[in-house]
């Protein structure tokens, strides 16, 4: 993420008055319903409290997903296989000891080569760097492997920068380095997370992680890539970035793993929640997870999960990216957990009492809920259910929803516009049997009332995760 982005919208939202921004990321569970036809008289406070059970993580899958198929995995034919110089008994290489003053590999790696080329031996040259605390902690930052396929061993290296040493008319060539723009790491902020054949080509990828930043998101920065030879060079297949830590407290991470059971492996990244003035003036944070998978060419983005929600309004978002994607039984039960669940709560005066006490601005108690958040995302999500029976062709429970949203609020009640909503909608629909003219029912009365978009998803929440509304939200579908 941009820093100068960063301090240009803490600029904004000063200017605003401090009341449009939002950090944390508390998991609380969630409601299983019963029913989804459980008549529930909506109360605008918030005191209502039901058993809850863990809420499962949402998600958010981009129009982008794989479509490669497992049975079409196929053999790069290798490169012509490579001749290295013959091992020699040579003087062991000398490596002065990283410190602030020699923080980068670079200035030794003709020394390296030196030592490989008149016959020295590869896993000596790794013994010697590691002791000298070149290679840190990572068992991982110096492997011995073939990744051209032509039978002969590549030396990997990541002391700071990430050095690939290949053979080629007898002798080693770096064929591959990466140092990250030139930024000054050392061996803990260069990684080399696996080397793997992860897409089942026959040759393996190469896959490197490097942390940067400072102050108070010091190493908070993940920058990665996943690199393959193509015959004749390494390919990035992929680059990714990632700034916040996880909701551990521990740095973004990369992991190769098999997430869906297939044959293939998968790359994740996790991280997402960031630090210092930051956390307080974007709160509310929830821990960010994106997938990237093998589609035959490339890896790409399969899927973004969000760790599970606090606050109430959270849960309505999520089921908002479930109804998106299609998923309208998932949305449903987020819908009834965002009606029925003993959620955290959420308003513009929190926010501001987070962002107060944070600067040392303020000691005062923290401020009461607003009592009209809760029935006013219990009549969205009503209205929303009705829809996404609609959606699934279900006019019995649809008709059912239509009822119970009527049934629970009465006029002049908070949450009582959805009720208006849901009437134009249903009126529409039952005319024409068109759900882009019913949704743009909806939407009109929207536009006419935009305050109903606030406790949905607005300025005061978070700026960078969250959904922020436009009336067309309301119901997006042209089904």
């Amino acid at each position: 993420m941009n820093r100068a982005f960063s301090i240009s919208l803490i600029i904004a939202f000063i200017v605003m008055g401090c009341s449009s921004n939002p950090p944390a990321t508390n998991i609380l569970g969630t409601l299983t319903s019963t029913s989804p036809t459980i008549e529930h008289t909506i109360k605008p406070s918030y005191t209502e409290t039901v058993t809850q059970t863990p809420l499962p993580t949402a998600t958010n899958t981009p129009e982008i997903t794989p479509t490669f198929d497992p049975a079409t995995i196929f053999t790069r034919t290798p490169s012509t296989e490579a001749q290295c110089p013959s091992i020699a008994d040579i003087q062991n290489p000398k490596f002065p000891q990283p410190d602030y003053s020699v923080i980068t590999f670079r200035d030794n790696v003709r020394k390296a080569l030196d030592f490989l080329n008149q016959g020295g031996n590869p896993e000596i040259l790794i013994n010697a760097m590691r002791s000298a605390g070149w290679l840190g902690r990572g068992e991982n930052n110096a492997q011995v492997k073939d990744l051209t396929g032509d039978g002969v061993a590549e030396i990997i290296i990541s002391p700071s920068e990430t050095y690939v040493f290949g053979c080629s008319d007898a002798e080693y060539q770096i064929i591959l380095s990466v140092d990250n723009e030139g930024i000054a790491i050392n061996s803990e902020q260069n990684q080399i997370v696996t080397v793997e054949d992860m897409n089942l080509d026959g040759v393996p990828e190469l896959v490197v992680a490097s942390y940067e930043c400072g102050g108070a998101n010091s190493g908070m920065c993940l920058v990665g890539w996943v690199y393959e030879w193509n015959g004749n060079q390494f390919a990035a297949k992929l680059e990714i970035s990632m700034e916040g830590r996880q909701v551990s407290g521990a740095q973004p991470i990369m992991e190769v793993k098999n997430t869906n059971h297939d044959q293939l492996l998968e790359l994740t990244v996790t991280g997402g929640i960031l630090g210092g003035g930051d956390y307080s003036y974007y709160f509310p944070w929830r821990q960010e997870t994106y997938t990237y998978a093998w589609n035959g060419s490339d890896f790409v983005v399969q899927n973004i999960a969000l760790s599970a929600p606090q606050f109430r309004y959270q849960v309505v978002q999520d089921a908002d990216r479930a109804a998106l994607k299609g998923n309208y039984e998932e949305a449903i039960k987020l819908y009834q957990n965002a009606i029925y669940g003993n959620y955290d709560w959420f308003s513009i005066e929190r926010k501001q009492y987070i962002i107060d006490n944070a600067s040392g601005i303020s000691n005062s108690s923290e401020p009461d809920p607003d009592h009209n958040e809760q029935p006013n995302l219990a009549g969205y999500s009503f209205f929303r259910i009705m829809l996404s029976h609609v959606l699934q062709e279900n006019s019995e429970d649809a008709q059912l929803a239509y009822e119970r949203i009527r049934k629970n609020f009465s006029k002049d009640s908070p949450g009582y516009d959805y009720v208006t909503i849901s009437e134009n909608f249903w009126g529409e629909y039952q005319s024409s049997q068109d759900i882009e003219k019913a949704c743009g029912k909806a939407i009109e009365y929207a536009i006419e009332h935009p305050e109903l978009l606030t406790y949905l998803g607005s300025d005061y929440h978070n700026v960078f995760q969250d959904i922020m509304y436009e009336p067309e939200d309301i119901c997006p579908f042209k089904k």
